[in-house]
């Protein structure tokens, strides 16, 4: 099983990677900055579930559990409303276009068409850092 110091490097990895799509001059594929952003927000969780002795960590989540739910709810219960909002909107942005999961899908649209350009650049410059900004607080907090 991952521990705190291994889901730390795995969400900088993914960072690493969101800036690098990030700064892709034509960015033809917000729609993966969109997810990548949202996979290091889930180790960025993950990493916060190891410092808080209190909580169980997502893979010790028994069968059946949604572990969506469950790291919401531990995010909510943590860190607080705000973090809890800028997790989730990562979470059903990502959902959306992953799945092409949205309610109001129109025939014929892709993911891409789902957020604009302008989104994708809010959740990487202001909706991901919130909860990296949270979580390491946290972190400081309970070496």
């Amino acid at each position: 099983m991952a521990n705190l110091p291994d889901h730390l490097q795995q969400a900088e990895h993914n960072e690493s990677f969101a800036a690098q799509l990030y700064q892709d001059g034509h960015l033809q594929h917000w729609d993966w900055l969109i997810t990548v952003c949202f996979y290091a927000a889930v180790h960025y969780a993950e990493a916060l579930f190891f410092a808080c002795s209190a909580f169980v960590h997502t893979e010790s989540v028994p069968d059946g559990k949604d572990r969506h739910a469950f790291r919401e709810k531990g995010v909510l219960d943590i860190l607080g409303r705000n973090c809890y909002k800028s997790y989730r909107r990562l979470r059903l942005s990502s959902h959306d276009v992953r799945y092409l999961g949205r309610s109001k899908q129109r025939p014929g649209q892709i993911a891409i068409n789902y957020y604009s350009l302008d989104d994708a650049r809010k959740m990487y410059d202001s909706v991901l850092p919130s909860v990296r900004e949270a979580v390491l607080a946290k972190l400081k907090q309970n070496p």
